[in-house]
């Protein structure tokens, strides 16, 4: 087994955001997303583009999720982001790093 990463996708994104910074998730298995808060609506979403996260523009709907909860992802992308319509909730995403 690799190591276990955990983020909170909104961190760095002012408070008001609802649009979540990209992370590179290429290579990791076990993952995991985590939405706390009140309920709304959270979209998750993946994308195999190339170069940096900046660059990234085709995306694809990996799964919509209404309501608080934990849900499992099916790794094979390589860039992650969620976008959410309550700007009160906190989405924590964990994965593990594949050997």
């Amino acid at each position: 087994m690799g190591w276990a990463i955990t983020r909170d996708l909104f961190g760095t994104v002012a408070a008001s955001g609802v649009t979540s910074e990209t992370y590179n998730v290429e290579g990791m298995e076990n993952m995991t997303i985590q939405i706390l808060g009140s309920p709304s609506t959270t979209t998750i979403r993946g994308s195999n583009d190339n170069g940096r996260d900046a660059a990234v523009t085709n995306w694809s709907t990996l799964t919509t999720v209404v309501g608080v909860g934990m849900i499992a992802l099916d790794s094979g992308f390589r860039w992650l982001q969620c976008q959410r319509s309550e700007t009160t909730n906190a989405i924590i995403a964990g994965w593990q790093r594949s050997r």
